[in-house]
Parts: structure tokens; sequence; C-alpha cells
């Protein structure tokens, strides 16, 4: 993130808010952005629904890893924003190596060079355990592994979705030669880690020079899956994880928004550190006061913003997440008991994600296992013309998710 200054008088702070995946947590934040004064420009994928939003500037970012680099930078130098900030990244395991280090609670942790190493590590450890890939995201690169045999065929795995063969498999799929730079780039390191048995827990922050601005910590009551993002949280008041998130940020000099995952040990309440996302996560709109406003932390640090959220923006403690829970159970019991966090006042966002949305759109070879599945185009000998690439190219898998909203 810049320096918080405005770069042009006489007009609104400007932010760039660069996605290269179809996350709706990044709609959300750039809606909640521009609600409150600032002029948004976001770059996203094609089939992304900021294309189809009100009041944001979007702009393609590309297919492929060059002309996503070519328009950041043309969009950057032609004006200037006084906010930067990349929507999604990758997981890293360095930090809990720092965070212990720094006399802070996190989980036993060793980097896994090989299946040798890890069979000796595994001989004198205590199921269960983690096992996690750098350069991963969403949980997708995370096992939990309940013993030896598990442990090992989850390293395989991850093991074998990244070097030289799956470079070149990801290359062609993507059709994007910048991929094969993983034919010479080291593998991402396999870490294995303790399992702490209780709660998944975050606390996003927006932060400056190291300073924390403002930031809300939730636990989580719901997720996607067993290693997967949460869809109904609670909000909590946690000293330990403030202080251990105001220690990384400071120690780091970190600016922007960032989000440390936490696990709270069910037989202590101890908040254990185990991740940190240096982009925007998906309870970054929330607030409940000024000290967990993160979006007005930052509109105060700069003028000219003439409008401001109103605050809080949720009526309890208790939130499902809009779209996550109603994706997951579109009968789920949170939808009616819990604030459901629609923007119903963007029916264009609401409709967008009334079902469930791919991250990525289908590469080629999807396209063509699905149009191989239509047999009765095939009898017909149709061939497959562009227009029918094109709207295969922007199909997804959408079961039908029922949104229920709450009773005024």
């Amino acid at each position: 993130m810049s320096n918080l200054q405005p770069s042009h008088q006489g007009r609104r702070p400007s932010v760039v808010v660069i996605a290269t995946v179809h996350w709706a947590v990044t709609a959300r934040l750039c809606l909640s952005l521009a609600e409150s004064g600032f002029e948004v420009v976001a770059l996203a994928p094609d089939d992304h629904a900021l294309h189809r939003l009100c009041g944001i500037v979007v702009r393609s970012i590309g297919r492929t890893r060059a002309h996503g680099l070519s328009e950041i930078t043309r969009t950057v130098e032609s004006r200037p924003p006084d906010l930067l900030v990349p929507a999604d990244e990758r997981e890293k395991s360095r930090l809990v190596s720092l965070a212990q280090r720094e006399g802070l609670l996190v989980p036993a942790t060793n980097v896994v060079d090989d299946i040798l190493e890890l069979r000796r590590l595994v001989a004198r450890a205590q199921f269960p355990l983690v096992l996690k890939q750098d350069g991963s995201s969403g949980g997708q690169g995370v096992r939990i592994v309940s013993n030896a045999a598990d442990a090992e065929q989850s390293f395989v795995e991850l093991r074998k979705s990244t070097g030289p063969r799956a470079a070149v498999k990801t290359a062609l799929k993507k059709l994007d030669l910048s991929y094969l730079d993983g034919l010479y780039r080291k593998r991402p390191a396999i870490s294995l880690q303790d399992y702490i048995v209780g709660r998944p827990a975050n606390r996003a922050v927006v932060c400056h020079r190291g300073e924390v601005l403002a930031g809300l910590s939730v636990e989580a009551l719901q997720t996607t899956d067993a290693t997967g993002p949460a869809t109904v949280i609670r909000v909590i008041d946690s000293p330990e994880m403030s202080d251990a998130t105001a220690h990384v940020v400071r120690h780091l000099g970190l600016s922007g928004f960032v989000g440390f995952d936490f696990m709270l040990e069910a037989a202590t309440g101890w908040a254990y550190l185990i991740e940190m996302n240096g982009r925007p996560t998906q309870i970054c709109h929330l607030a409940l006061d000024a000290d967990s406003d993160m979006i007005g932390a930052l509109a105060a640090r700069l003028p000219s913003v003439a409008r401001r959220r109103p605050i809080p923006n949720i009526d309890g403690p208790t939130v499902a997440l809009f779209p996550q829970e109603s994706w997951r159970d579109p009968d789920s019991g949170y939808l009616r008991s819990a604030f459901h966090d629609v923007p119903w006042q963007v029916p264009e966002f609401v409709a967008a994600y009334c079902s469930p949305v791919a991250p990525e759109p289908p590469d080629w070879v999807q396209i063509m296992r699905r149009y191989a599945r239509e047999p009765r185009r095939i009898l017909r000998g149709t061939t497959m013309s562009p227009s029918l690439v094109a709207n295969l190219m922007h199909q997804s898998a959408k079961p039908t998710a029922r949104l229920v909203r709450k009773e005024m």
C-alpha cells in the first residue's frame, strides 16, 4: 500500500484493486471502498462479477501473467493511485518460523525436505498432524493426516502438484508459457505442523508502516470444510490475537490489509498463530465500531472522502457471510439465526453470487471434456464453433442456492 498521501489534489482518493481469481470477497471489498468515498479501479479477469457492478471502474487483467503485469503497469503509471491493494496471494510457511523467533505462540512446525525426513518426524509425533504446502491458497495445499500412511500419501500428492511435470501440465492447460518457470524454480516447501484441537479464528487488520490502524477478531463457527475458509463467524475480543498481530505488523513494517489465522485451543483458550495472508480477507468490510472499521480507518487518513459507510454495518456479533454460507448450505439455520450479510442495496451483487462461482474459468481441457459429454451434439456432427467455446468458457457448475432474507 502507498503512503496514504493523495497524489492528486482536488479529487477523491483512489485505490486500485488487483484480482487474479474470482473471489466474491474482492467484489464486496470494492463495493465497501466505493461506499466510503474512494474512487475504485479494479483489474480483474473477464468473467469476474466486478464487470457487472456499478460505481467501480473495472478493466480486464488479461488471460496470462504477462498480460496481467502489463495491465497493472499501464494502470498505475497512467494515473498513480493513492492505494494499491492485491486481492489475492499465496500462503507461506516462513511466518511461523518468524513468529517462533519473536516468542509468539505457534504450533511446532518443521519443513520436510523428503519422504525419509517425513518418516523420521512422524515416528516421534502425535497424530493428527497437518501438512502444508507453500504457494497454495484457500486451504487447497493443507492436509490433516491421522496416521503415517495418510501422511506419506498426502506428502506425495502435494509434491506431485508442483515441480517440472506440473509446470508443463499447467502451462499447456492455461496456454500460458510463464508457468514454465516451474521447470527451474525451487519446489515450494512442505511443512509438518502440530494439529491444535480447537476452533479456527482470524484477525483482519489494516495497517500503515508497522502501525495497526483498525482490526476485527472473529472465530469461525462454520467453515466450508476441515481446512477451508469460514462461512459463519462470531466477533470476539482476544487480546492475545490483537497483541500477536500488532507484534508481527510492527516487526515487518507492514502496510495495507492483512489477515492472521489462529487456532483457539479448546482445552486452554490459547490463541496459536498459524498463518498470515498479505491481502484483504473476507471480514475486512465488517465493522462494529471505529476500532474495527478498517475501511473507515483508511478514509480517515486521507482528505476529500465525501461519504462514510454507516457503522456498525452488522446488527450482532454472529454473522453468516454472503455468499459463502448460502453456497455451503442453502438450508443452513445460520441464515436465519445469525445476521445474514447480504448487501440487498446492490441487487446486481446479489444476483451475481446467488449461485456458486468458480474461482477460475474452465481451461480448454475442461471445455473439451464438457463438450465430449454432449453426445447429441457429437451424433449430429456439430462442430465446436467459436461462439460455443465462448459460452462454455463462461459456464461453471451452478447448483441451486436459495437465499434467505431476514424478516424486517
